[in-house]
């Protein structure tokens, strides 16, 4: 059965918060990966103040082909840190969870407009004139460098940059 909408993100969440068993933990981060697509800014607003567990960040670094330290760099949560909420099965905080959503939506805005996962991670890495010469993925990091890469993306689908 797949979950979708803020109930059944609401119902993983808790059963996450709930599981002690690893496997479980999995299918249940799993299952919110894959129901992480928000149907209003609503419903992510809602995500975002319940907080997204930190397992979540791994499961779609490795969906995207990035490598999961990368994501946790971009959202300014320490390998320690993150290790830790981890092992716990913590929700992060609303500043990270927040961060991790406006990184996720760009990166799936780029990854609608490409044709493949390798071509979505050599865009990401791939330094652009447009962003100063570097990658996109080095502006992931902020709320604005996020702004400017959606913006850059707009662009390059309305064919208004060359």
């Amino acid at each position: 059965m797949m979950l979708r909408g803020q109930k059944a993100v609401k119902i993983v969440i808790e059963g996450v918060r709930k599981n002690k068993d690893l496997t479980a933990r999995h299918v249940h981060v799993n299952q919110l990966v894959n129901t992480w697509e928000p149907s209003s800014p609503v419903q992510l607003v809602e995500i975002v103040r319940n907080g997204v567990p930190v397992l979540s960040v791994g499961m779609f670094a490795k969906n995207v082909g990035l490598q999961k330290d990368v994501m946790f760099s971009i959202i300014h949560l320490s390998r320690s840190t993150a290790h830790r909420l981890e092992q716990k099965n913590e929700v992060m905080d609303t500043l990270r969870s927040d961060a991790f959503a406006g990184a996720y939506t760009v990166i799936q805005k780029a990854r609608k407009m490409l044709s493949s996962e390798e071509a979505l991670c050599q865009w990401l890495n791939t330094p652009i004139p447009a962003l100063g010469s570097k990658a996109p993925i080095a502006w992931l990091d902020t709320n604005q460098g996020r702004q400017i890469v959606s913006s850059l993306l707009d662009q390059v689908q309305s064919g208004a940059y060359a």
